[in-house]
């Protein structure tokens, strides 16, 4: 693996972030990181390109996490805390995200690989867009989804 900072070799990583070969690069991943959130969370939540590429979808996904946890009322927050505290980390809520609407997406435009054996968050498994994909779909999987999220 090589550091995401200046791409020697290193054997250290931070999950879902990359590796990093020191402290001082560690600590700039971790600074580039939170300043990508920061933007994210400035950003109109719905704003989106007109057609999505698979990196669209993968950054959208992460700015609905980051404005659905920023935006999360005490109780749910405490709701998600008490039954999946996994999620309440941005990339691990965006990463659900991905799985629920993607399965409202059209068979057309995305395939869906899920993994196989015990019921696992969708994360494991891979998807493909067969084309890009409107932006108007994004949008009707997002409202399908919304109420399964406990957000209207």
């Amino acid at each position: 693996m090589k550091c995401a900072i200046c791409g020697k070799p290193c054997s250290q990583a931070l999950l879902r972030l990359g590796g990093y070969c020191g402290e001082e690069h560690r600590d700039e991943l971790l600074r580039r990181h939170r300043q990508r959130l920061d933007e994210l969370r400035q950003e109109d939540v719905r704003a989106m390109p007109e057609v999505l590429t698979v990196p669209d979808f993968e950054r959208l996904a992460l700015k609905l996490a980051v404005h659905l946890l920023h935006r999360m009322n005490p109780v749910l927050r405490a709701l998600y805390r008490a039954v999946a505290p996994s999620l309440l980390d941005p990339l691990e809520m965006a990463a659900e995200l991905k799985g629920l609407l993607l399965r409202q997406l059209p068979a057309s435009h995305v395939r869906l690989e899920e993994s196989a054996g015990l019921q696992r968050l969708f994360f494991e498994g891979t998807y493909t867009f067969q084309q890009p994909v409107p932006a108007r779909l994004v949008l009707q999987a997002l409202d399908k989804t919304s109420t399964l999220l406990g957000v209207e």
